[in-house]
């Protein structure tokens, strides 16, 4: 969801604000150290929290979230043509703000982490996904921002996978064969306009 077809950029903004003015750090170092984190693949708000010597997460505002540029257009235009899913690690009430957005009703099978008690890169969540669609790992394809808890775990499995390079999870880097994608987009549009290709269908 976040980073994929969610933009959370104004969510980070407010998040990384109210962390540096509780702590007495400047935005940027604050900012910087999430950076270096997701380079090194790690999570990037624990990772940057344990380099400051940060115990409290500041609230997530879920309410600053907003649906990424041709994202609705990108999930229309695959809608029927194949099922789509989403293996999110997200919080409860992940279904009511999808209602929000207005883009639940694309989804056949949302697994949402919270609901399911285990988290992304638990493979655990991936065959929870496959048997719920009651299909293989070979028919499917993996759409994700982080290469560590979504294009790994799911390459690992025998899914296709699309690293949708942006965000946080766009800095991460390729460390070994087990996590290089099959394709790399910079957008969901992008990604859509890869299986709405003739030769796909």
């Amino acid at each position: 969801m976040g980073g994929t077809f969610i933009d959370e950029t104004a969510a980070w903004n407010d998040r990384i604000r109210r962390t540096a003015a509780a702590n007495g750090i400047s935005e940027a170092e604050f900012r910087a150290a999430m950076e270096r984190a997701a380079e090194d693949n790690l999570p990037e708000y624990a990772a940057a929290m344990q380099s400051f010597g940060i115990a409290f997460r500041e609230p997530w505002e879920h309410s600053l979230e907003r649906l990424c540029d041709g994202a609705e257009e990108a999930l229309k235009s695959l809608y029927g043509k194949y099922r789509l899913g989403i293996i999110a690690n997200q919080s409860l009430g992940a279904r009511e703000r999808l209602e929000k957005l207005g883009v639940l009703k694309y989804f056949d099978l949302p697994i949402i982490s919270a609901e399911v008690g285990f988290s992304k890169p638990s493979p655990i969540l991936f065959r929870e996904a496959l048997y719920k669609a009651q299909t293989t790992a070979d028919r499917c394809f993996m759409v994700g921002d982080k290469l560590t808890n979504d294009i790994a775990p799911a390459k690992a499995l025998g899914f296709g996978t699309v690293w949708v390079k942006r965000e946080w999870g766009g800095m991460n880097r390729i460390e070994s064969e087990a996590m290089r994608p099959d394709f790399t987009v910079d957008s969901i549009l992008t990604a859509a306009e890869i299986f709405n290709a003739p030769a796909v269908r």
